[in-house]
């Protein structure tokens, strides 16, 4: 269940992490370089859904994650379907489960090792 303080903590988190995207931007472009710069807008509101599945698993298993855990993750996103408004059901394999608990943790996780590949 998804309450009003996880929202909250969810929010805190995804500012936190533009904040940090937009420092590592700035940090790397040089003060008046007659480089060409490039600006990047990473979009949030629909991240959860738009995370590789295949990524995170082989991520978790990089950092040493316990395998057991992956696992269950891996299962967690096994049994987990999409339905549209004419009650249809299929399955996917991209993004997290909306309100599952894991769910933040690994999109925090997913965003650490992006932000870990900018530098």
């Amino acid at each position: 269940m998804c309450t009003q303080h996880n929202i909250y903590d969810m929010l805190r988190i995804i500012t936190e992490v533009q904040g940090k995207i937009k420092r590592e931007i700035a940090n790397k472009i040089p003060y008046r370089s007659r480089v060409k710069r490039f600006v990047v807008f990473v979009d949030l509101r629909k991240a959860f859904d738009t995370i590789r599945r295949d990524i995170l698993l082989q991520s978790l298993h990089a950092k040493g994650i316990d395998p057991n855990l992956i696992q269950f993750i891996r299962q967690t996103f096994a049994m987990s379907k999409l339905q549209f408004r004419d009650l249809t059901e299929t399955s996917t394999n991209i993004g997290v489960v909306q309100g599952g608990v894991l769910s933040p943790t690994c999109f925090a996780h997913y965003i650490n090792e992006l932000l870990g590949k900018l530098n």
